[in-house]
């Protein structure tokens, strides 16, 4: 085909598609723009927003979701706590239940000056978890481990270095997140993600571990809201899509969450102590 002939084909469709887009009904016409937006998302294989936005992500997820990770929506109720404490020069974080490397990678992003152990129990999730740290070129600075128990933990954590710790094991957070038998917790940071519906009592268990140690902060889930979505860049695109944006931004979720962000008592000031 030579060159007139495949311009004149192209403009051809492209008429085609515009007559045709100007009789299918608006709601029809977001439906279809939606996937085709999404898609190149996990083409592109980087986050669009939230706490790691620029992060280089597969797209492949051994749990939950892949899509609001890669929107950067995912557990967004916890960017302002990551932000806050970016200020922090953790030198170590400690992700256990890391799945594919969502916070392991993204964390060692946003703490340049910090090392990051990263538990997986599942073989595929740190197969995953593997090639999105080498994606990123994070080698050096991200290892990869299997099952985390008390000793493990405790191993992890650096002695007299401000640390890190993002924990979603799945109901194990009342064994492992305990100061008595894991002493390096004390003076660390935390976030835990707390799992009721396996056991409606791990949540004032845990307090009650961590309630001598630190501050706890709960954070609750909630909906997603145009202000959380950072692509389309166009503001009136997004509005014009938001509902199907809130439809791939599902984290696939038994209920709602909960998380418990701690700050150790010894890293407040004693002037800010009065106030707690």
């Amino acid at each position: 085909m030579d060159r007139a002939c495949e311009k004149a084909t192209i403009e051809a469709f492209s008429a085609l598609g515009a007559a045709v887009s100007r009789y299918l009904p608006n709601r029809l016409k977001r439906s279809i723009i939606a996937p085709q937006f999404v898609e190149r998302l996990m083409k592109s294989q980087t986050v669009a927003g939230g706490p790691f936005r620029g992060m280089r992500y597969h797209g492949d997820a051994v749990c939950g979701a892949a899509v609001p990770k890669i929107m950067g929506v995912y557990e967004i109720e916890l960017a302002p706590v990551l932000r806050k404490w970016s200020a922090i020069p953790f030198r170590r974080v400690i992700n256990a239940g890391a799945a594919e490397g969502y916070y392991a990678v993204g964390c060692a992003m946003r703490w340049p000056q910090a090392t990051v152990t990263a538990f997986e129990s599942n073989g595929e999730g740190r197969k995953l978890l593997t090639r999105n740290v080498e994606l990123n070129g994070l080698q050096t600075r991200v290892t990869v481990s299997g099952c985390c128990d008390q000793d493990e933990l405790q191993a992890a954590i650096p002695d007299g270095q401000p640390s890190l710790v993002i924990m979603d094991v799945e109901g194990a957070e009342g064994e492992l997140l305990n100061p008595r038998t894991v002493p390096g917790l004390a003076n660390s940071h935390i976030i835990v993600e707390i799992h009721d519906f396996i056991d409606q009592r791990l949540g004032d268990l845990v307090l009650s571990q961590l309630q001598s140690t630190h501050v706890v902060e709960e954070v609750r889930s909630r909906r997603r809201t145009f202000w959380d979505f950072h692509e389309p860049r166009a503001a009136w695109r997004r509005r014009v899509l938001l509902p199907y944006l809130k439809q791939y931004a599902n984290e696939l979720r038994p209920g709602p969450m909960r998380w418990f962000c701690c700050t150790p008592i010894a890293a407040i000031r004693p002037c800010e102590r009065g106030s707690l």
